[in-house]
């Protein structure tokens, strides 16, 4: 579905990926996974055609993405949860999802029922502002707006961060769910490396914007320089 090609990209004059080479199948979960600074939302926004690209190409389903803006990518079928969520905070839970299927309004009924089916509590609060749910609402609530929009692949950066343990498995259960049985292709970039790994079919580490191992989720929680590196267990 998505491969990345030799890829190196940055921000002006600076680089932050050298090289990277990754492929994603269709419904499959692949897990980025480093330390704060290793480039790895530089990398879901590479994808996103939201940095500088000065080496190598991104294919997304046979197609060049270096041929598109960063505004035209959720169009294709790439859709990109932020760090930090990137909610209206003012406006409604129902606008804010409404919001994720305006590219596709004639399936934003349809979509909008199965995301209340899949997020019941966002169901009891659609006329609020987003600032009034709590930190996990809002990762469901950007979550869900991200489906809105009925994506073929589906980015993911820090969903973990600042959640409870309960809550971070409830989102990956629903990146788990997205994937295996909508059939979304999921790339999370998590410094959450157990609990990620866990859900992920596959997995890469990386550091100073290099790939230093890639490898299937198993043999990543099964390797002892990762948990030595990274302290899980």
């Amino acid at each position: 579905m998505l491969e990345l090609i030799q890829i190196s990209s940055g921000y002006k004059d600076r680089t932050i990926l050298n090289h990277i080479s990754l492929k994603v199948p269709a419904k499959t979960i692949v897990a980025v996974l480093g330390s704060n600074g290793s480039g790895k939302s530089t990398l879901l926004r590479t994808i996103c055609r939201a940095t500088n690209i000065t080496h190598g190409d991104i294919q997304f389903m046979g197609t060049s993405l270096l041929q598109y803006k960063d505004y035209e990518i959720i169009s294709l079928g790439i859709s990109l949860v932020p760090e930090g969520r990137g909610l209206f905070d003012s406006m409604s839970v129902l606008d804010n999802l409404l919001i994720g299927a305006y590219r596709t309004q004639s399936t934003s009924k349809d979509k909008l029922a199965q995301m209340l089916d899949l997020f019941p509590e966002l169901k009891l609060r659609l006329r609020e502002p987003a600032a009034n749910l709590s930190g996990g609402q809002q990762q469901m609530l950007a979550v869900a707006r991200a489906l809105m929009s009925n994506p073929k692949l589906l980015l993911l950066d820090e969903p973990s961060l600042g959640l409870s343990p309960l809550l971070v498995s409830r989102v990956y259960e629903t990146l788990d769910h997205a994937c295996h049985t909508l059939g979304i292709s999921v790339v999370v970039a998590e410094q959450n490396i157990n609990m990620a790994l866990k859900f992920a079919d596959t997995g890469i580490v990386l550091d100073d914007g290099c790939i230093i191992m890639q490898d299937t989720s198993q043999r990543l929680l099964g390797n002892s320089a990762i948990r030595e590196s990274y302290g899980f267990r």
